[in-house]
């Protein structure tokens, strides 16, 4: 053969090596990256290969990725890659994260883990499932760009956790119209921001959440959640306070200063009005709880529940002049009043019980604590056989109110297994016209008693039950 066709052919095998000439090795199971060699096909990666994680789960831990050079694409079809405790790998080329057609993705990267892609970084894609990416501890993840993108229609949450974790995304990073930036902090003092050495462009649409984990805060506090070099001027449509509780809110700051490039985004810890929750005893209070929290000025507020949690007979209302129920049916999914005339000031401290109008589950809940569960059920063995007669009620575990607890009354907790109550949501009207989101704290007045020893009466519960049915039977 001409050795200018050899020279040719050996050139293009080394100008295709990002491309991954030697092929794809796709992962189907649950296991480690390099031990479990036959959940691979044909065979574990190489260097210069693509590597798609098609279903299942996949360990990337220490030493088991070593002297591996740079694989090609990664692509991840609806199916979770855990990278941790000295795990690494690289990717050159562009990389799906939630492929076309795909299921969600997950990627957790804790500490020791880090993940290095070298070309542009999909996080999601059209008409996948989306992403739910994951850094926490010193887990490490950079991206080289032109671009990190999360503007494909596919939902993408990408949660940094803690002051240690090393998060960079190169190039453009586009934070799309169905992305959520979740930052949970964890210290007083610091928080890992997102390194955008180059361009920062927040789409209309977006959502940043953030939430508190060992950390008190205080009215003023600042956290850098992006420090970035150019921006396009984008900010977040929507401030997700849904992990807040005790009228504890925050504001972005667009333009602050940052540490590693000329900007940031900081979160700024602000206040707003909070509904406490009584568990035991389904009080619910509109307060301004947060010490020296600014003042709102109110003409309206409506309380919700998904679930229909919310008992409208006993609502009182705030109990000023002028408030009314606003236009529309009360009932257990939503319960509002408005001040058609003035306002009401709620000043920092300010409290106005609105009456017993927390619910919880219609059936199921034997121990008042708004959610249907094991403790119901161990509640209902210890007391199956037993006839409370007309005074009974759920807290006898007698949940269909028959004055016996029997299995019928397993029949109902199990058909209400799972049912949660806590699901109340809370805004209110400024008198500027603004509609704000305020927060929601559970509580309860009564200190649970002791239950009985789970293993010991699920057993008696289970052969209680089966001897029940087999009495009906015959």
């Amino acid at each position: 053969m001409n050795i200018r066709y050899l020279f040719l052919a050996a050139l293009t095998l080394v100008t295709l090596g990002a491309q991954s000439v030697f092929g794809q090795a796709t992962w189907n199971g649950i296991g480690n990256w390099a031990t479990d060699a036959a959940n691979w096909s044909p065979a574990p990666p190489i260097a210069g290969e693509n590597v798609l994680i098609g279903s299942g789960t996949v360990n990337l831990t220490t030493n088991q990725v070593t002297n591996v050079g740079n694989y090609g694409i990664l692509n991840i079809d609806g199916s979770t890659l855990n990278v941790n405790n000295g795990g690494s790998a690289n990717f050159v080329g562009e990389s799906n994260l939630g492929t076309v057609g795909g299921g969600k993705a997950v990627i957790n990267v804790g500490s020791g883990g880090s993940l290095d892609f070298n070309g542009t970084t999909n996080l999601g894609r059209e008409d996948g499932g989306g992403l739910d990416l994951h850094i926490t501890g010193s887990g490490s993840i950079t991206t080289h760009g032109p671009y990190t993108d999360s503007w494909w229609g596919e939902p993408v949450l990408i949660s940094v956790r803690g002051p240690n974790a090393q998060v960079t995304f190169g190039g453009t990073h586009f934070v799309g119209s169905v992305a959520t930036v979740e930052a949970i902090i964890t210290n007083a003092s610091s928080h890992s921001a997102i390194n955008i050495p180059d361009t920062l462009d927040i789409i209309g649409g977006a959502s940043l959440r953030v939430a508190f984990d060992g950390v008190s805060p205080s009215l003023g506090d600042r956290w850098t959640i992006y420090d970035y070099a150019n921006s396009t001027g984008g900010t977040f449509s929507n401030l997700d306070t849904s992990l807040l509780t005790g009228g504890v809110s925050f504001t972005v700051d667009y333009n602050a200063t940052g540490t590693i490039n000329a900007n940031a985004v900081q979160v700024v810890v602000s206040n707003t009005l909070d509904v406490l929750v009584d568990t035991a005893t389904g009080a619910v209070t509109l307060r301004n709880p947060v010490a020296g929290g600014l003042p709102y000025d109110i003409e309206g507020y409506t309380v919700s529940s998904d679930s229909g949690s919310l008992d409208a007979t006993e609502f009182t209302g705030l109990g000023e002049a002028n408030w009314l129920p606003a236009m529309g049916a009360q009932g257990p999914t939503f319960i509002n009043e408005t001040n058609f005339i003035n306002s009401t000031l709620i000043s920092s401290g300010a409290t106005f019980p609105l009456g017993d109008i927390f619910a919880g589950p219609a059936t199921g809940d034997a121990n008042g604590d708004r959610v249907v569960n094991g403790l119901d059920y161990l509640v209902w063995a210890a007391n199956f056989d037993t006839n409370p007669g007309p005074d009974g009620d759920p807290s006898d575990g007698d949940f269909n109110d028959d004055g016996a607890v029997d299995g019928l009354d397993y029949l109902a907790w199990a058909g209400a297994f799972g049912d949660d109550g806590r699901d109340l949501s809370f805004s209110f009207l400024t008198s500027a016209g603004d509609i704000v989101n305020g927060t929601v704290t559970y509580y309860s007045s009564v200190v649970s008693s002791a239950v009985p020893e789970p293993s010991t009466m699920l057993l008696a519960g289970l052969a209680s039950l089966a001897l029940c049915l087999t009495r009906r039977r015959s």
